[in-house]
């Protein structure tokens, strides 16, 4: 019966690597297990990051979509209601509310 034996070893008949090669050998696999954890810990470090990240863009979402009164719509930091309602634009300025935005364009 043959064996193959680590780096740096010969093949030969039932034989055992020696010492050093087995060190090198278990050096090479620890070295690559803190390889591999050190890489383990940076992706949760990242995914805590964006997990943060994350929570903080709901949050600022969430607030400005409170700021609006109902039926309003925010868009781009301004509060916008469609009304189907037909004042004068005269009539809707004096009416104390808020200005009023005129579409000069259907898209």
């Amino acid at each position: 019966m043959f064996l193959l034996c680590y780096v740096g070893r010969s093949v030969g008949r039932n034989t055992e690597p020696s010492y050093h090669s087995r060190f090198d050998y278990e050096y090479k696999v620890l070295q690559k297990l803190i390889e591999l954890e050190k890489n383990y810990t940076d992706m949760k470090v990242k995914i805590v990051l964006q997990k943060t990240e994350m929570d903080e863009l709901k949050r600022a979402f969430e607030d400005k979509s409170e700021s609006c009164p109902d039926d309003w719509i925010l868009f781009q930091d301004s509060c916008y209601l469609f009304s189907a309602d037909k004042f004068s634009f005269t009539a809707a300025e004096l009416s104390g509310g808020p200005d009023l935005l005129t579409l000069l364009k259907k898209v």
